[in-house]
């Protein structure tokens, strides 16, 4: 339940969820339409457009819009899949507590989604942005049954011979990078380093002792997407699989009225076989969509999200980059009594 909380540095009590932006001059909590009226004055020092400040404030999605298509579904909880890919701990503070975020960085946002509605428009063939849900039930340990909805919205959805194939879009600057492994000459089985740059060591043996780049073999493997945005295709897949016949119906009068689609028509039973992440221009990256995989994260979120509890900070490494974007950190460290993502780990471990 949304709780409300006394901001210091405005001496007003606002609502939980996302209360105003953080002025990237002075720092301080300001009101969204007072942001927008500053940019408009020219903002003097500040990076921000009007422009983009009001399609940044138009572009933020109601923290109970997955809740309310579930409620106008019978439902009693909702959950999208992207939400189902976040921090749960993250869910449930930002809910509870208010928080304030930087344009600079609610402008990364925009950006995204700016370029997800401009790629929409591809005239090919597939359905774009077509949401899909699913009603199912749900006992959390100890709990009593929950009727859930779960939604999501492929970005393009297209037929091959095989049959679905599941394309999601994503607007970065840093794609996953190619693997490189070095082994000993002498010893092949003995790993003597993973560095993150190609030919950097150090190379070491623990028979031979510290190598040098001439005496040790290299083994490149390609880009692979990251763990989050494979689970995504994992997530909609288990969705597409739900929606067959829906699909099979909306795909055949959609390839009725382009007549310039050369693929096959859908079938109610048509599987889904293939899915990619498109790093836009610069990279895609194959993933075979696993719809088990997808169902047993679906049930660990769904017991964190659902407990009485709040959901613990993140403990997995791979994870832990996510606390430094955090928008309710600080309540979330207060609640903990200390320091959450990498900053809980050790000189050692950092």
């Amino acid at each position: 339940m949304a709780t409300a909380i006394s901001t210091q540095a405005t001496g007003v009590t606002v609502a939980a969820g996302f209360a105003g932006f953080l002025c990237e001059i002075s720092g301080d909590p300001v009101a969204p339409h007072d942001c927008l009226s500053c940019a408009q004055k020219g903002a003097p020092g500040c990076p921000m457009t009007p422009a983009l400040v009001e399609r940044i404030l138009a572009g933020i999605r109601p923290q109970d819009y997955s809740q309310r298509h579930a409620m106008a579904s019978g439902a009693q909880f909702g959950i999208s899949v992207t939400e189902l890919l976040a921090c749960p701990r993250r869910f449930r503070l930002v809910r509870e507590y208010p928080y304030y975020e930087k344009p600079t960085a609610m402008a990364r946002t925009q950006r995204g989604t700016a370029r997800h509605t401009d790629l929409a428009l591809y005239s090919g063939p597939g359905l774009k942005e077509l949401r899909l849900s699913w009603a199912f039930s749900y006992t959390p340990p100890g709990g009593l049954k929950v009727m859930v909805v779960l939604t999501g919205q492929p970005d393009l959805l297209w037929l091959c011979d095989g049959g679905w194939v599941i394309t999601d879009y994503k607007d970065t600057q840093n794609p996953p990078r190619p693997t490189y492994t070095y082994t000993c000459h002498v010893h092949p089985n003995v790993i003597a380093g993973h560095p993150h740059w190609r030919g950097r060591g150090p190379f070491t043996c623990p028979d031979c002792g510290n190598l040098t780049r001439s005496q040790v073999d290299e083994y490149v493997e390609p880009p692979v997407a990251r763990d989050t945005h494979a689970m995504q295709i994992h997530l909609l897949a288990l969705l597409v699989q739900k929606n067959l016949s829906l699909l099979a119906e909306v795909y055949n009068a959609d390839r009725q009225r382009h007549v310039d689609w050369q693929t096959p028509p859908a079938g109610e039973d048509t599987p889904v076989t293939g899915g990619e992440i498109a790093y836009l221009g610069l990279l895609r990256c194959p993933v075979v969509p696993d719809v088990a995989a997808a169902t047993a994260h679906l049930k660990r979120r769904l017991a964190a999200l659902l407990s009485p509890e709040t959901p613990p900070i993140l403990s997995n490494p791979d994870e832990l980059w996510e606390c430094g974007y955090c928008p309710v950190r600080e309540a979330c460290e207060q609640l903990h009594g200390g320091p959450v993502g990498r900053d809980q780990l050790g000189d050692s471990e950092a």
